[in-house]
């Protein structure tokens, strides 16, 4: 099943000088998860992150790997971290 590109989907995410780009298809949020937690886990002190949709929005924050566990300890936490900050929008 293909995505419609008028849903909204993580086009990007920066944490700290590390910047990856992510496609729209099935594996976007498994994808952005994994990049985001490799490099969080890099770093001892807090970094900032950034995560950029494809419709503009943007969540930003500095997080150390322990503070940000509540948030990205695992891709359902991740999604649900995002629709919080309403990231997805109303359309789910």
């Amino acid at each position: 099943m293909s995505r419609s590109t008028d849903l909204d989907y993580i086009a990007q995410i920066a944490v700290g000088t590390a910047v990856k780009e992510f496609d729209d298809d099935p594996e976007n949020l498994n994808a952005a998860w994994t990049f985001l937690n490799t490099e969080i886990d890099k770093h001892e002190n807090e970094v900032a992150v950034v995560i950029l949709g494809n419709d503009i929005a943007c969540i930003g924050g500095v997080y150390d790997r322990y503070s940000a566990i509540p948030f990205f300890e695992t891709p359902c936490r991740f999604k649900a971290f995002l629709d919080l900050n309403g990231f997805y929008g109303n359309d789910e």
